[in-house]
Parts: C-alpha cells; structure tokens; sequence
C-alpha cells in the first residue's frame, strides 16, 4: 500500500459554506496554507480564520463582475501538475506556481434558482457555474496528487482519514474523485434540462441523473443486487423517499415498486373522493387487489381490505389522508409490509410500532403533489421513455353506444371501474361499484382469462354484482367477455372501444340487455 500524502496546501472555493469552518480549523491545526477566492474568504475571516485570498497570487484577478475568478493559468498549473513528471516540477518551479494538494469547491445553486418561481432568465444564467466545474474536473483529474472536496457531507469522513492515515490514500483520493465527476455530471444535466424547457418550452425529461444512488438490501430476490437512483428532489413532486423513512428498516427494493403502485393507484381515483372524502389503495405484487373510497379514512381502508382479505394479506396499503388511531385499529389484525400516507398521528405510531416488520411511509403531498410526467423503463441496451397515463378524463366524451342507458348511479360506478383499471397490468379487467373494487384480473395472455379471474374472485367474495360495472383498459376483440359479465349478474361495461368487430360488441351488450360506454381512450400498462 502506497504512503499516504500529506497535503501543504489547500485551495477552497465554496458557494454553500455548511459546515466549512469545521474543515478549515482542523485544517490549519495542521498547519496546512489555506488559499480562498473572495466570498469564501471573507466568510472565513467573518469566522475569525485568515487565509490567503487567491486575488493576492501573482496577477490573479476577479474580473467580469465575478464572472472570472479561478480561471487562471496559475491556479490549475498548480492544481494540474503531475508531481511524478519531472517536466511539470521544472516547470511548476521556473513559473513559481504554489502546488495544491486539495480542492474543496462546490457551485452556484443553479437547481434551486431554477425552481424559484419569480426568478428571471437572467438570474438562471448568472447561476451557471464556470470556474467551480473547472477546478473540481482539475483536482479530480489530477487524483494522484490532489484529493477534491464537493460536500459538507465528505468533509468527517476526509478528517477522519486524514487523522487515521497521516495523510490521504490514493484508493481515498479516488473515490473523492469518482463522486466528483458524478457530482459535475449532475450539474450539467440539470443545466441542459432547465434550458431545454426554458428555450424550446419542452418539459419532457430528457436527462436522467443516475449518479444520486444508494444500495438497497437486494433486488427483487436476495441473490440479485440493486441501488435506488434518485432524481434532483423537487419540493412540489411527490417522491419516494428512501433515504427518509419512520422506522428502524429501509424500504426494499420491492417495497419501493409496490409503494410507486399504491401511490399511482390511490391517485388513479382522483376526484372520485368527492364521493366520500377518504380513499385507500392496497397493492400485492404491483397489482391493486383493492380499492375504495368512504366517508372516513378507517372505513375506506376496511372497504379496500373487504375487496380481497386474502390478497391483502402482506400488501402495501395506501391511504389519502392522515392515519389516525382509529385506522390503526381498522388493521390491527391484518399483516401489511408498508402503509403509505401523507401522515401518521402520533396515536397511529404507538400502535404501529408493536408491528415489528411494518413499514411507515408518509409522504406529506401525497395527494396534493405533482407526479413525474415521464415514466422510464430499462430494456436489454437502452432506456424507454413515455408521458405519463394521466389520471384525468371527461366522462362528457364518452360515448353511450348501447340501446340501455346507464343512469347517473351507473355511470358513478362505470368512472369508478374505468379509473382503478389503470392502475392494473394487462389485460386488465376491474369489476367495481361506485366506491369499491370488487374483483381484478390481470397480466393474462387473453381478456377473458383476466375477466375469468376478476368474476371469480368477486363472486367467492359474494359481493352484489347487479349494480357493478366491468372495466377494460383495451377494446373487447370478442363478446365473450361481455356474455361471462351478464351470467355473473353485470350488466354494465365501459370500454376504450375501437375494435373492428365494435359493432358486434355493441350487438352483443343490445342482445343481452346491458348498458355499454365506449371512453375512446386506451389504458394499457405492461
């Protein structure tokens, strides 16, 4: 193993100064030369630390208004050299540069002014940092002999080391510098991302940063590995937050796919809680296997668990409002692995807390947030993007293409089913009154097995069927599927339509007497 290096001399040139005094005091406790732009420098002195600030080196001058003040031969000659190269030491000495052992340098907070809603274009372009990429790319280039700083969060781990090693190891320095390209990497992402939807009007991500990770425990099986990749928060989305969670274990890589499922369920009802104010959502596998709105948030969760008790049994349960004592008592017996909600009562944790696997996710705009507007899937060499199903429709554009009108009850129970079977894989087939989901079938090679399966479960489960509808998230190629509905007692069916054989459909849902709505608007989810 190599000798660790000791660093002379430090160069600091900081936009977010958290906790940068700790740094500086253990670095001048070891008599190491501080060199600091202005900012930086005078925050130092404001700290009682003095430095050397780097306009007093040679010629090196601010200038452009701030725009230039590190771009500067003199300083990346002495960041850059290749103290193996004897070359670079001739020249280091014949031009006089100060060799710089460590660079901590972090930049303009371009992200944060870029969501700022009064800001103005040109403050956006003010906040393109230059100089600070140019330094860290440097150092970190430069890793043999340069260890480089970019994070308050790095600045223990560095004191650490150091005091632990008497100086710093190359593997130390390469990890430093690993991150700090990823760091610059995500910069610039963001940076093309804003302008792309600030010049062309685009909000479509284009860029993905994967480079704000964490390991999970395994992926979806304990012999496959697997990291969480985080976009940039933004405090209007919602997010998933795995680095944030009320309990003692981290959510799994399975838990996070069934809490994106329940969280995309819940919000599928949308403004079907004006029927009754609460709704809850319970996922097993990536499939909703129940769903229901109430008057309270404990009765929606008993509805939502009514649905199918067997399934239910280790889901992922949803909730739109806060869980309070009384839902905790709704699932006293019942095992869940994670409750999602925008929040726990502090009754509710005291409860929960005697369930010792049990997961607790709150997610304060749940309900209320934006949810990302592109979906992305990984395919064997490549990415796949797509916007996102949007929840909302107008039913005004629907279509009444049977000779039996559904009345307005009806119609209640047709959007209810039409808006849960989004949230279901294909084919998928969601059979639901006004408020609950009775039975599901989904990811079956043909529609009729999935109907097949979502008629038995609600008939095991003896739920009334006469006032139920049956959803479908693609046309009826057949009317099979329709001919299984009316002897299982249902009689109402909502559809995309736009089948060529629509008209035999239409004939089908005539001769059997059943009302029929075409949406025009396809729900497949693979």
């Amino acid at each position: 193993m190599e000798n660790a290096k000791k660093i002379e001399r430090a160069l600091i040139s900081v936009y977010d100064k958290t906790e940068l005094a700790t740094l500086v005091i253990f670095l001048k406790s070891h008599g190491i030369e501080i060199i600091s732009s202005g900012g930086t420098a005078r925050h130092l002195a404001e700290h009682g630390i003095s430095v050397t600030d780097i306009a007093t080196m040679g010629q090196v001058k601010e200038i452009l208004d701030g725009r230039i003040k590190t771009l500067d031969w003199r300083i990346h000659g002495g960041i850059l050299g290749d103290r193996s190269n004897p070359s670079h030491n001739d020249t280091i000495e014949r031009l006089g540069l100060l060799p710089i052992d460590l660079v901590v340098v972090n930049f303009y907070p371009f992200a944060s002014i870029a969501t700022q809603k009064d800001r103005s274009i040109d403050e956006l372009i003010e906040n393109i940092d230059i100089g600070g990429p140019a330094m860290l790319r440097s150092a970190a280039k430069n890793h043999a002999h340069v260890v480089v700083l970019h994070h308050e969060g790095q600045y223990r781990h560095f004191i650490d080391h150091y005091q632990e090693n008497h100086g710093t190891s190359l593997g130390f320095r390469q990890k430093c510098a690993q991150q700090a390209f990823g760091y610059s990497y995500a910069y610039d992402q963001t940076i093309a991302q804003v302008l792309c939807e600030e010049f062309s009007g685009q909000s479509e991500s284009t860029f993905i940063n994967l480079s704000n990770k964490k390991a999970l425990r395994y992926g979806e099986n304990p012999h496959q590995t697997a990291k969480i990749h985080l976009f940039d928060a933004v405090s209007d989305k919602v997010c998933i937050p795995a680095y944030h969670m009320s309990s003692q274990r981290e959510l799994s890589y399975n838990n996070i796919l069934d809490a994106h499922s329940a969280i995309w369920a819940l919000r599928c009802l949308g403004d079907q809680q004006q029927l009754g104010g609460h709704a809850s959502a319970i996922i097993k596998h990536g499939i909703p296997c129940g769903a229901a709105i109430a008057s309270t948030q404990e009765e929606a969760i008993k509805k939502a668990i009514a649905s199918d008790e067997q399934s239910a049994f280790g889901g992922i349960l949803a909730t739109s409002s806060l869980f309070t004592e009384n839902c905790a008592i709704a699932v006293d017996d019942r095992f869940l692995e994670l409750i999602v909600a925008p929040g726990f009562s502090d009754q509710a944790i005291a409860m929960l807390s005697k369930k010792r696997n049990l997961l607790l996710l709150p997610i304060a705009n749940l309900m209320t947030g934006a949810l990302d507007e592109v979906s992305y899937r990984s395919i064997f060499g490549g990415i796949l993007s797509q916007s996102r199903d949007h929840t909302e429709e107008n039913p005004s554009e629907w279509s009444i293409v049977s000779e039996v009108k559904p009345t307005s009850y009806e119609l209640l129970a047709m959007e209810f089913a039409n808006r849960i079977v989004k949230a279901i894989p294909s084919n998928a087939i969601a059979i639901a009154s006004i408020d609950h989901l009775y039975g599901v079938g989904a990811g079956q090679p043909s529609r009729i097995q999935s109907a097949e399966l979502a008629f038995v479960g609600a008939k095991t489960r003896h739920f009334d069927l006469s006032k139920a509808a049956m959803a479908s998230d693609g046309f009826f190629p057949f009317g099979d599927c329709l001919e299984l509905a009316h002897r299982h007692g249902c009689r109402l069916v909502i559809q995309p339509g736009g089948s060529i054989r629509d008209q035999e459909i239409i004939d089908v849902a005539n001769r059997l007497g059943m009302a029929m709505v075409f949406t025009h608007k396809r729900h497949f989810k693979h």
